[in-house]
């Protein structure tokens, strides 16, 4: 399993001091309040920021990163991933997992390698896998137990159900 997992995105600058708005890919809040650390990814570079400060604003979280002091130094790292500890991440239910988790696990039909899932991809509420078969033609699988049964993250394994 990955120790780092994507947890939010960087979206626009706030106020005068240095905040940066964060939107959670999950929704949940609570973890990112908690956090010393981050890690933020463009396309090309990664960089490491100490968190100085955390605030709820609503629905979204202003964290100031130690060094971002203005609105113009925040504008370069809009639109990064915040990558975190696994540790540090939000929390799941039953039955949830992190997408990072889900992805290069084997689909299992009837017994047999269906195939590979490749990404995971979210869509409003909904999670769709894109699944690579042996042959090498891929699909788009929402992630649902009427579709999908037991996951084995431990065996890498995802079992597809029934006809579909």
């Amino acid at each position: 399993m990955k120790k780092m997992l994507a947890t939010a995105r960087i979206k626009q600058p706030h106020g005068l001091k240095g905040y940066v708005r964060v939107e959670s890919f999950s929704g949940e809040t609570r973890h990112l309040l908690k956090l010393k650390t981050i890690l933020l990814e463009g396309k090309s570079e990664k960089k490491e920021f100490l968190v100085e400060d955390g605030i709820l604003n609503g629905k979204s979280v202003l964290l100031k990163l130690k060094g971002v002091d203005t609105p113009e130094a925040v504008r370069k790292y809009v639109d990064w991933t915040v990558w975190v500890d696994r540790k540090k991440a939000a929390g799941k239910r039953r039955k949830e997992y992190y997408i990072a988790d889900l992805t290069g696990c084997n689909v299992i039909f009837r017994g047999e390698v269906f195939g590979r899932i490749e990404a995971v991809c979210d869509a409003d509420s909904k999670a769709f896998l894109e699944v690579r078969d042996v042959a090498g033609e891929t699909y788009m699988l929402p992630f649902s137990g009427e579709l999908f049964g037991k996951v084995n993250l431990k065996e890498k394994e995802i079992e597809l159900k029934g006809s579909w």
